[in-house]
């Protein structure tokens, strides 16, 4: 429906509000004041209440500004026209749907044909609704809103159940962590103990053998005479061949630890054994390559060469520990190594050409003594490290040199010369001199000019022998054999 609207000679100084305030109460009274903040006209009486309660707001009178302000609607919509201000907006062009007031059709759009009044446009954009299709439309509204509120009671469910499920998870994880700390501790408690029982075993055992040996030494009535002759008084044979040894044993090297218990290198079942005073094995272990000489450098520790079939190169260093053997570090060296021998913080070692000297950590302070032609293989030194004696098997001799290598002594006897590479020289710790031949023991002066004594073996190839200074009983290892020989002396 088209409106036909009349001219008005109506002007914006002839446009009369009401008071806002007064209006929703239904009562008019003219609005001579305007508030832009609250878009609203208030009489009087209403703007004294309205400049009370907000003092900031800038309150205008009807005559002070030439242009009134556009006002609003509750919700936000136009009111009055932007273009003539004082108008109110009546109408809408439906062509492009702009909205008119009256001023504006007349003035400007009297020729369209398309312009309504906005209350027949809200009314003829209202389409009723019968009763049926009300409550169809509601039914469904009500399907929707119980599927909306099952779908929140489901989520709702899965919720509180993935969150039981997560907490269970945790609770879980922290009952585990716990358990593994728990276990942790147990482990590191009881490993504690039994490092701090075998530490505290050892001290203990270190203490008393220091307090033996201190006793043994004050009832010794006069200094021990190295070139004392030692005479055998009588001899026993010990098995030392084990159940696990394939082969027979080849003893190349004998020491003592500090409880008296007896380490020795078997070359040719490859291996270091441990054995009590009475010849039981404690302990075995392998050695990568074959053993042969061996040294005592501390009361429970030892360095052992170690061979193949074609050079020896390698020096381990092993230490006895509560009847077990263990392996401490090795050394590897430049050249092949026969005999070897240890004192204060240095090692002696000879290759069949040379005698060496080593730190303990492989560095090579100097090379003491060198011949081309010569055959070095056993080495020892004097328990006040003033004398170095080496053999020559290819000559048959023993040198004597001094700490700068310088010989000092040369005893030569057809009984050195031996047939193969063994350490056939020990110095016992109370300074007697011991060289093997093919069939005997020869007992030589600690200077290295003579031969105090022979003892005959009834066995062939000895490969080493100890001087247990302790019990004065001298052991003997052998080539192909399964026993050693343990004699006792006159100093027994």
């Amino acid at each position: 429906m088209t409106a036909t609207l009349e001219k008005s000679h109506v002007t914006g100084s002839d446009i009369v509000y009401d008071c806002s305030i007064c209006e929703d109460d239904g009562i008019h009274k003219e609005g001579m004041f305007f508030c832009q903040k609250c878009s609203k006209y208030f009489c009087a009486g209403c703007e004294l209440t309205h400049r009370k309660f907000f003092k900031d707001h800038s309150v205008t009178a009807n005559g002070e500004s030439g242009k009134r302000p556009v006002l609003k609607t509750v919700d936000g919509a136009l009111m009055f026209c932007e273009e003539h201000t004082t108008e109110k907006l009546t109408m809408v062009r439906e062509d492009d749907e702009k909205l008119l007031c009256q001023v504006c059709h007349l003035r400007n759009h009297k020729q369209c044909s398309r312009v309504v009044l906005l209350t027949d446009k809200v009314k003829s954009t209202i389409q009723p609704m019968d009763v049926a299709q009300m409550k169809t439309c509601i039914e469904s509204l009500m399907e929707l809103l119980q599927d909306v509120i099952k779908i929140g009671e489901q989520n709702t469910t899965s919720l509180q159940t993935s969150y039981e499920k997560v907490l269970e998870k945790i609770v879980d994880v922290g009952r585990r962590f716990n358990d593994n700390l728990d276990r942790l501790q147990h482990n590191t408690e009881r490993k504690l103990k039994e490092l701090h029982s075998t530490s505290k075993n050892t001290l203990e055992n270190s203490r008393k053998q220091c307090d033996a040996f201190i006793a043994s030494r004050e009832d010794v009535p006069h200094v021990v005479d190295s070139n004392k002759v030692i005479s055998i008084k009588a001899q026993s044979q010990y098995k030392v061949r084990t159940p696990i040894d394939k082969r027979a044993c080849n003893i190349t090297g004998i020491c003592e630890s500090s409880n008296g218990e007896f380490v020795m290198a078997d070359f040719s079942n490859g291996c270091v054994k441990l054995l009590d005073q009475g010849y039981n094995l404690k302990d075995q272990i392998k050695i990568s390559t074959s053993p042969g000489s061996m040294c005592k450098i501390s009361s429970n520790e030892m360095a052992v060469i170690a061979s193949d079939s074609h050079s020896v190169d390698v020096i381990y260093f092993i230490r006895v520990d509560n009847v077990r053997i263990v392996k401490l570090k090795k050394l590897k060296l430049s050249h092949e190594c026969n005999g070897i021998a240890f004192h204060h913080g240095n090692l002696f070692v000879t290759s069949s050409t040379a005698v060496y000297q080593y730190t303990m950590d492989g560095r090579q302070v100097k090379t003491l003594y060198e011949n081309q032609s010569a055959g070095y293989n056993g080495v020892g030194v004097s328990p006040d490290g003033k004398r170095i004696y080496v053999t020559d098997i290819n000559t048959g001799k023993l040198l004597t040199l001094t700490s700068d290598g310088a010989v000092t002594a040369s005893l030569q006897d057809p009984a050195f010369c031996i047939s193969n590479i063994t350490p056939n020289l020990h110095v016992a710790a109370t300074g007697q001199v011991f060289v093997l031949g093919e069939k005997s023991i020869r007992q030589v002066d600690t200077d290295g000019k003579k031969i105090l004594n022979t003892i005959n073996l009834r066995r062939s190839t000895p490969k080493s022998v100890y001087f247990n200074e302790r019990t004065s009983k001298l052991i003997v290892g052998f080539s192909n054999d399964e026993f050693v020989i343990e004699f006792k002396t006159n100093a027994s």
